[in-house]
């Protein structure tokens, strides 16, 4: 249990469970493989952050893994006109777990996200209480 209240004691920004799909597509360098044979997969977010998120996926992607990432963000406390955000951001995997299910749960920083958007789901996670 110290290590876990340590561990949430360390994060910069408040990270809230979520549930919705996003895009994603891996940049990779030319004459890497990859497990991905699609142009963009969709995968399940499952946490969220200003300055990371949590995924679910089939694929078993490497850590250090650079990838765009696109999603809708509802946030349906703000006004009509701020209650939908497209949020496109880059990120690097930084960690890969392998669930029971055959599926992957991914760590992901971003390492590039407009300031629109990092506001937008920093207003997201501190309205959920």
């Amino acid at each position: 249990m110290d290590k876990l209240r340590s561990d949430i004691e360390r994060r910069r920004h408040k990270r809230v469970k979520v549930q919705f799909s996003a895009l994603f597509k891996i940049q990779t360098p030319q004459g890497v493989r990859t497990p991905i044979k699609e142009n963009e997969i969709i995968t399940q977010v499952v946490d969220l952050s200003e300055s990371g998120m949590a995924i679910l996926t089939d694929y078993d992607i490497s850590p250090q893994s650079v990838f765009s990432s696109r999603f809708t963000l509802v946030n349906s406390d703000a006004d009509y006109s701020d209650r939908y955000k497209l949020i496109e951001a880059e990120g690097e995997v930084c960690y890969n777990v392998a669930c029971k299910d055959d599926t992957y749960r991914l760590g992901v920083c971003f390492t590039s996200i407009s300031d629109v958007s990092r506001t937008a789901i920093a207003d997201f996670a501190n309205k959920e209480i």
